[in-house]
């Protein structure tokens, strides 16, 4: 089996899980609807975070033969959090702080920050 395995090139690989419920025709018509736009016209916010773990990793190389070890850091840091606005050429407004978002945090950054300076749609 082991032979055969290698023969047709497969690889041991950690496995990606994907939700029962996901629904392969929805993300297509979401897709289909999302070409109607220009690159241009579309704001993306993306929330990170990290904090003194954010480098202990549950995977890693090393060569054959030999266990893979890297010291931990269990330093009991604060977390940061940012949450940028992208645009296709940069960003438009960034909040950073020490803790978590939550819906107020988050509402206050689009209305304060992101849509002020966004052009009304459709444009006149």
């Amino acid at each position: 089996m082991s032979r055969a395995i290698k023969r047709i090139k497969l690889t041991h690989k950690r496995v990606e899980p994907v939700h029962g419920d996901q629904e392969d025709d929805l993300r297509v018509r979401w897709m289909t609807r999302m070409s109607h736009y220009q690159a241009d016209q579309l704001v993306f916010l993306d929330e990170t975070a990290c904090s003194g773990r954010t480098t202990n990793r549950r995977w890693g190389w090393s060569p054959r033969g030999f266990p893979c070890k890297a010291r931990r850091t269990d330093i009991k840091s604060k977390r940061w959090s940012i949450q940028p606005a992208l645009l296709k050429d940069g960003y438009i407004a960034v909040d950073m702080f020490q803790g978590f978002y939550n819906k107020e945090r988050f509402t206050s950054f689009v209305s304060c920050h992101v849509l002020p300076k966004m052009n009304p749609w459709p444009l006149p």
